[in-house]
């Protein structure tokens, strides 16, 4: 049978799968730039907190102590941009980077709940969890307490939303809204591809 109608429906659907996937890795690219800078600041931040909400514990320290704790801060900053590779650089985080063929139409995402904004959150949370478990090792936690709790897997872990930056917010704004459309095509997608199989099953049942 012509096949050329499905065919050519499917390859303007994989023509339009494609340049949406190229604009959100772009997005994607710029979260992960805004989130090294975010989260470097948001370890100064605690650490400069958790210093000055406990005078006591500065003061025990010293200065050469609070050099050190500043010196172990600088080196975690440095170390960010490889945090956020390792921890939200990740096909688990994005749904444009996911195959096709394993999505979940009702969701957009693959059939496994801790994938897609989920698996992103966590990331971040790991990432924020260093900065508690650079205040522990230091016995900074006095005046901060409140904000980590203990987590067996990451050591301390932020208590509250971890925030993010204006860059960080556009791009990810930006980005769902791509993604709403990326799974409208994909099931657009799935559709024709049903049809065209059906249409040549029933061809070949006539032929037969």
């Amino acid at each position: 049978m012509d096949t050329s109608e499905f065919d050519n429906r499917i390859a303007t659907v994989n023509e339009q799968i494609s340049s949406l996937k190229a604009d959100m890795e772009d997005l994607c690219g710029n979260y992960l730039r805004g989130a090294a800078t975010y989260f470097s600041d948001f370890a100064e931040r605690h650490v400069k907190e958790a210093v000055t909400l406990a005078p006591d514990k500065a003061s025990e320290l010293g200065k050469p102590g609070v050099k050190r704790v500043k010196k172990h801060l600088e080196k975690l900053r440095e170390s960010m941009t490889d945090l956020v590779e390792q921890h939200l650089n990740q096909q688990r985080c994005w749904s444009h980077r996911y195959k096709d063929s394993a999505v979940d139409m009702s969701s957009g995402y693959p059939r496994r709940s801790n994938l897609g904004y989920p698996a992103l959150h966590n990331g971040e949370r790991a990432i924020a969890s260093k900065v508690g478990n650079l205040l522990a090792e230091h016995d900074l936690l006095a005046g901060v307490s409140s904000y980590w709790k203990r987590d067996y897997s990451r050591g301390l872990e932020y208590q509250h939303g971890v925030g993010s930056s204006d860059e960080m917010k556009t791009a990810m704004e930006q980005y769902r809204s791509l993604d709403e459309e990326l799974t409208k095509r994909r099931r657009d997608l799935m559709k024709f591809q049903t049809e065209k199989s059906q249409a040549q099953a029933a061809d070949l049942w006539e032929s037969a």
